[in-house]
């Protein structure tokens, strides 16, 4: 017999692609940090009615991903400017690379737990997104 309070398969596989869709992306899109961020919008609004527990875990992989993209796009049009424009290499921009790297790494560890999490049926929720998610994404009404 199944549980309503539990989420279907079919909830539990698009909730956990929605952090592998956003790993995928990040690193196919490091290039061009924008190409993630447009891949998760369009899978956001694709699933988000399906489920409550869809719906939240695809808010917070989005809004986790916007945060990573603006990061990068950072570094990547600061490392342009250095390449195209002469501009030098500063220990400021050695630091934010390292400080980015690490926001990446966390960011990549977390996705892959929520992922797991997600195929499980269990919400992880992350430090500030998964409040933000709960605020403004899983609170509203699902209307189908």
């Amino acid at each position: 017999m199944n549980n309503p309070a539990l989420p279907t398969e079919r909830d539990r596989d698009e909730a956990s692609l929605a952090y592998l869709i956003s790993l995928v992306t990040l690193i196919a899109g490091l290039p061009l940090p924008v190409i993630n961020l447009i891949v998760m919008l369009i899978y956001y609004f694709n699933v988000r009615k399906r489920s409550s527990f869809v719906q939240f875990h695809c808010f917070q992989a989005l809004t986790s991903q916007s945060a990573i993209v603006l990061l990068n796009a950072v570094a990547l049009f600061w490392t342009i400017r250095i390449i195209f424009y002469g501009v030098s290499f500063t220990p400021y921009y050695f630091g934010y690379l390292f400080t980015i790297f690490i926001f990446n790494l966390v960011d990549f560890i977390f996705n892959i737990i929520a992922a797991i999490k997600a195929k499980k049926g269990e919400y992880y929720y992350f430090t500030f997104f998964g409040k933000l998610a709960v605020a403004m994404g899983y609170t509203r009404k699902i209307k189908g």
